[in-house]
């Protein structure tokens, strides 16, 4: 799944001085994934960022705890499947266990992000995820505030 659709979300503001810029102001794109899962391991694939995308945060909240210290849950790439949310840093044993990644990454080219629920003892679960990103590409497309 992508989500793509060449826009990234804007806000306009004014001028307020002679070196100020006018124009347009990005937020960041922010998705909510809630995961649910039995006592198997696995992994979900659930969204394919283009290339031009620049992850600033990422935050996991175990909602329903596993009761196992054992069970694995981490947030990354296909590629790197700890690549934000690590399961050394973060344990869904109890409901309101949290972790929060805000480094940022860039995709050069497009990846796709992914769930992965493992370990020993494997018990079932749920934990939702915010991740915050910008899509450089389409902001670039508006324009640029200032060209050197």
């Amino acid at each position: 799944m992508a989500v793509q659709n060449g826009s990234q979300p804007e806000v306009r503001f004014h001028k307020v001085g002679p070196n100020s810029i006018a124009g347009v102001s990005y937020l960041p794109k922010s998705i909510l994934v809630k995961k649910v899962w039995g006592t198997q391991a696995e992994s979900d694939d659930f969204l394919t960022l283009p290339a031009g995308s620049f992850i600033t945060h990422a935050y996991a909240v175990c909602t329903i705890g596993t009761g196992n210290a054992n069970v694995q849950v981490s947030l990354g790439l296909d590629g790197s499947t700890v690549a934000f949310i690590p399961y050394t840093n973060f344990t869904c044993q109890t409901a309101g266990q949290s972790y929060q990644f805000n480094t940022g990454t860039f995709l050069s080219a497009a990846d796709t992000l992914r769930v992965t629920i493992g370990g020993t003892g494997a018990a079932a679960g749920e934990a939702i995820f915010v991740i915050q990103y910008f899509e450089t590409a389409a902001m670039q497309s508006r324009g640029y505030h200032i060209e050197t």
